[in-house]
């Protein structure tokens, strides 16, 4: 009998032991993927710009350069952190690490004071594992804060229902956390839905009063927020026009409008990993059965921050973007959690159960493919990494060499060798800065082409070329009047006239 009862106690540590292990080996495969040392990609590198030209100061006067947009918050902490350690790649890009690491902390608090099967560990394991969130972990790109952000507004609601933290509190920090990542508006708002439903349901005024408190702070930051940045951006970025005809499609009147709101939930869902399907149907069943069997409060939190993250896709303030959507990716992966430890025992019963549910946290665990993606800390994107071709320039360009910088180059180009400037590796005036694309004969930057041609000889610098798509007109243009020399391809040429 003893062995009997001990055996599920068995099975938590050797579960919860699983879970540490997974996670331990996520975060040093994210610590090894920052010291790789690879080159910053294009969104990356016009970000960068920003950080690394501008003052403190400068950096709060929007937009930022290359038409790039990021949270308040994040540009606050990133700036400081090269202030205080220089602009490499592993600084730029050291926040997001930090911002996953303390992604996963939240997260398994979540898991541990909400989901009573005792599987925290393993349940956190699951979400380290994810290949779309290591590789976030290290982009200079604002997605991973987004997610610690967020999870710290449930966290915090969390502990103002089981009055642990004041209102007033709670007010404060979602005003500010509303500074430091634009999804933490749906969230939050979620949060505050749902408390004012539950406060008008049992005829609570102390409920609605809290949440109309903590609501009237989140307008009156957002308000401010709009007028001091978001506007700023809006106006004088593209960015509208960038994502314009990107909203997630709600209104299903038509076979066109069925099939994009699919693509759309295929787009935004396939960063979950192999069983992205399973956990979406989880989530989206545990959300039903919520609304007519169990009327727990969680659900309904989540329910509410992502149909308010979805109706304002649907009205063009939040595009349909995988990456966008990076934050979606540990509170559906919860919701599934949630779900699968309120549906097993009433299946199962408790007994059987106890062992059912860590056997289905162990399968989602090792479907991640995140580990075995960047075990080798080698992330590399292929068409950007043009640093070799960088060395090989700095090395080999003598007096008279000429340098022509395709237009999607010019941040990288900058970063490694000075914004700014057309004389570099000591010559002057040996760079010709591109102004526009080749991506085929109908599409050209003819005055760029015109230039090349004009040379004697000149070094051709690409990055941003994936399968040399975007380069292939050019060179073959090029070869009817000259002759093209693969020094690195697909990042670097030389071109002679003939």
């Amino acid at each position: 009998m003893q062995q009997e009862k001990s055996r599920p106690d068995i099975i938590k540590i050797f579960a919860e032991a699983f879970g540490a292990v997974v996670i331990i080996i996520s975060l040093i495969c994210a610590v090894r993927m920052n010291i790789t040392g690879r080159t910053l990609w294009l969104d990356e590198a016009m970000l960068a710009m920003s950080f690394c030209k501008r003052s403190f100061f400068e950096m709060f006067d929007p937009p930022l350069d290359w038409n790039q947009s990021a949270p308040v918050g994040y540009v606050f902490i990133v700036k400081l952190l090269t202030m205080m350690f220089g602009t490499s790649e592993h600084v730029l890009r050291a926040f997001s690490l930090i911002s996953y690491a303390l992604m996963l902390f939240v997260f398994y608090l979540i898991s541990r004071d909400c989901i009573e099967s005792g599987y925290p560990l393993l349940c956190t394991a699951g979400v380290s594992s994810v290949e779309f969130l290591l590789k976030y972990s290290n982009m200079l790109k604002p997605y991973m804060f987004d997610t610690l952000c967020v999870l710290l507004v449930i966290y915090l609601y969390l502990l103002y229902t089981e009055k642990r933290i004041r209102t007033w509190v709670v007010a404060v920090i979602y005003a500010v956390l509303m500074w430091c990542a634009n999804p933490v508006a749906f969230v939050a708002g979620g949060c505050i839905a749902a408390e004012f439903c539950f406060g008008v349901a049992k005829r609570d005024t102390g409920r609605v009063r809290s949440a109309l408190i903590i609501g009237g702070s989140l307008v009156a930051s957002f308000v401010a927020l709009y007028f001091f940045w978001l506007r700023p951006t809006i106006e004088d970025t593209n960015l509208s026009e960038f994502w314009e005809g990107e909203e997630f499609p709600l209104l299903l009147t038509s076979t066109a409008a069925l099939e994009k709101f699919f693509d759309s939930v295929r787009f935004v869902c396939q960063g979950i990993g192999r069983l992205w399907t399973v956990i979406v149907v989880l989530a989206v069943a545990g959300i039903i059965l919520n609304i007519f069997i169990w009327k727990k409060e969680l659900p309904w939190m989540v329910f509410f921050s992502m149909a308010l993250t979805l109706i304002a896709s649907n009205m063009g303030f939040f595009p349909v973007s995988d990456r966008l959507f990076t934050f979606a990716i540990p509170i559906l992966i919860f919701a599934a959690i949630l779900t699968i430890h309120l549906v097993l025992p009433m299946v199962f019963g408790d007994g059987p159960g106890r062992y059912v549910i860590p056997a289905l946290f162990f399968c989602f665990t090792i479907s991640g493919t995140g580990i075995s993606e960047y075990c080798t800390g080698e992330d590399y994107i292929k068409g950007e990494e043009s640093k070799e071709a960088v060395t090989y320039l700095k090395e080999n360009l003598k007096s008279g060499d000429e340098v022509f910088v395709y237009y999607p180059a010019i941040p990288i180009f900058g970063y490694e060798m000075g914004y700014d400037t057309d004389s570099v590796c000591g010559y002057d005036h040996n760079v010709h800065y591109g102004t526009g694309f080749f991506y085929d004969e109908d599409d050209m930057a003819t005055e760029d082409i015109d230039w090349i041609e004009s040379r004697d000889e000149t070094y051709l610098f690409f990055t941003h070329v994936v399968k040399y798509q975007p380069i292939k007109p050019l060179l073959k243009i090029l070869k009817k009047k000259g002759k093209i020399t693969e020094v690195l391809p697909p990042y670097l040429y030389i071109y002679e006239r003939t």
